[in-house]
């Protein structure tokens, strides 16, 4: 799942990520973002830290608080480099800088998607005590 405020960067993005034969859904702006990813239950979602009025830094803490999605990667990606400095104070789990290389995106999307089954198991039911040790 891509979340971002671009129209051109969520086409960009789509688009590579379909063409690696991800399935994909793409938001921006005025939704239900909780709800959005309760239904589509995401493995991965791509993140900016700003879209749709929303700070993705907090989406991200809220994102691991619950128990329904804090398995979900998250790899965040953001025009400054302060997100850079902190992105794992708010449990995001990659950042990627804007506009970003999209070989570098693949492999970080790729090396996430590797390990979210481990992370999934990791996280039953010991998974509150683990949960900001991953």
């Amino acid at each position: 799942m891509i979340l971002d405020n671009s129209a051109e960067y969520l086409s960009l993005l789509t688009y590579f990520q379909e063409k690696k034969q991800y399935a994909v859904k793409a938001l921006t702006g005025a939704f239900d973002v909780f709800s959005e990813i309760y239904n589509y239950k995401p493995d991965l979602l791509l993140l900016d830290t700003f879209f749709g009025g929303e700070d993705g830094r907090e989406l991200c803490r809220q994102l691991r608080n619950n128990r329904e999605t804090r398995h979900v990667g998250i790899l965040i990606f953001s025009a400054s480099t302060d997100t850079l400095k902190d992105y794992k104070s708010f449990y995001a789990d990659d950042f990627i800088q804007k506009p970003f290389n999209f070989h570098v995106l693949s492999d970080k999307i790729r090396s996430l998607l590797s390990w979210i089954p481990i992370r999934k198991k990791a996280l039953g039911d010991e998974g509150d005590k683990r949960l900001h040790e991953l």
